[in-house]
């Protein structure tokens, strides 16, 4: 007589399904989230926004993981760093220069799941050829895991400046030790985007970006990128990279999916100019 195969341990199954072996529709889910909660611990909230996040049709585990390691992909960030919270712009399309504290922080992981507006820091590195440097997001981060992406970004964590946040992910991502006075910056302008991910979940990230460009004269071979932050990085040329951006974000139509972060049209049209005035 055919026996019913149990579900698979909690441990070996979140293993799976990071690596894609095992997709977020599969019949043993359900079986796992039918069990009691107390018997997957800590795990259980993973496995349920993994579960919602397939059946939702949201966007699927990369296909780029590697499926000859075994371990899921480790975290890109702590979700318990804290944010400052500021207040919402009059205009997200409109807005320009410094924004309004609230005057409390919290939690990275509450301030993106409750749509908190916080501070964030985007450099892009541009090379002498004519070439922009980008780099995909690792497969563990909390927003877009597995897109292409500016050079360097990073949150600002409470009782930071943004100088220092700067400085301090341009290290961390790239190798890079740079001053402020190799900066070139472009202002603080405000987005708004939603989405999800198999770490957080559901998330609405608003975010006041403060934008940079960076002379790189170096090769990417040089770059020494932290893998839990940057699974790869690249040098584009600008043409392409603009005409790729700018199909995903037409102007004043709801942005396009593709291999990219989504950047509204007014972030564009800030970074793009800028970019473009290098290479006459």
């Amino acid at each position: 007589r055919m026996r019913r195969r149990a579900a698979p341990p909690l441990a070996s199954l979140l293993a799976s399904i990071a690596i894609g072996r095992v997709s977020t529709f599969s019949p043993a889910l359900p079986r796992l989230l039918r069990a009691p909660a107390a018997s997957h611990q800590a795990g259980y909230p993973v496995i349920q926004r993994l579960w919602r996040v397939g059946v939702a049709g949201r966007r699927a585990i990369p296909a780029s993981m590697s499926s000859s390691s075994v371990a899921p992909p480790v975290l890109g960030q702590d979700l318990k760093e804290l944010f400052d919270v500021y207040e919402a712009p009059e205009s997200i399309e409109k807005h320009r220069g410094e924004p309004v504290s609230a005057g409390y922080s919290l939690a990275r992981t509450k301030v993106h799941s409750q749509g908190l507006w916080h501070r964030a820091v985007h450099v892009w590195l541009y090379q002498p050829d004519g070439r922009v440097v980008i780099q995909r997001r690792a497969q563990g981060k909390d927003t877009f895991p597995g897109l292409w992406d500016c050079s360097a970004a990073g949150h600002v964590t409470s009782g930071d400046t943004v100088l220092e946040t700067v400085l301090k992910e341009v290290q961390e991502e790239l190798g890079l030790a740079i001053t402020a006075s190799d900066l070139e910056p472009l202002g603080t302008i405000a987005t708004s985007v939603s989405d999800s991910s198999p770490v957080q979940g559901e998330f609405t990230c608003n975010e006041y970006k403060s934008l940079f460009l960076l002379k790189f004269s170096g090769d990417v071979s040089e770059l020494n990128f932290d893998p839990a932050e940057v699974e790869a990085v690249e040098a584009r040329a600008i043409i392409e990279l603009a005409a790729q951006l700018r199909t995903q974000s037409p102007q004043d139509k709801p942005r396009i999916d593709g291999p990219f972060v989504p950047r509204p049209a007014h972030y564009l049209s800030v970074l793009l100019p800028a970019l473009e005035a290098k290479f006459p």
